[in-house]
């Protein structure tokens, strides 16, 4: 359904502003009833390895605390060792064109500053669950008070 859209909103551009994507589908007469075959290999999700000491190391440091609310150098981080959908960065959110939104990077940073004893699940869940639930934080202040 994708690639039919794809080549109905290709044959309304203009020849002179087709990219090769547009052209080359236009060109081989796109048959929408035989999809095409792709290879699994060609499918599969990568990632960036961890960071190492050693000389060519492709990954980067975890920022330490004093960069943690830093949302550009945490948002990298996170994009190079993260992926869409299910992630080990609780609460971020990246989508498929491996966008992350800047409010998720600046509360999970916040996260990390405010989390006792630096990795606790049960702390992490909770917290999310506050920074969830609109004006929930300011309810409990009332109600504590």
């Amino acid at each position: 359904m994708l690639l039919c859209e794809f080549q109905g909103i290709a044959s309304y551009v203009i020849p002179e502003y087709r990219d090769a994507a547009m052209q080359h589908i236009l060109d081989r007469k796109f048959d929408p009833s035989k999809p095409p075959n792709i290879e699994n290999r060609y499918l599969q999700m990568y990632r960036v390895p961890r960071y190492t000491i050693e000389p060519g190391s492709s990954g980067m440091k975890m920022p330490d605390f004093a960069n943690v609310l830093h949302v550009d150098t945490m948002g990298l981080y996170i994009l190079l060792h993260g992926r869409p959908g299910r992630n080990f960065f609780s609460g971020m959110v990246i989508d498929h064109a491996f966008r992350v939104n800047q409010r998720s990077v600046f509360g999970y940073g916040l996260g990390r500053l405010m989390m006792p004893g630096g990795r606790d699940p049960h702390f992490r869940r909770l917290y999310a669950c506050l920074l969830a639930l609109p004006r929930r934080y300011r309810e409990a202040i009332v109600e504590y008070n």
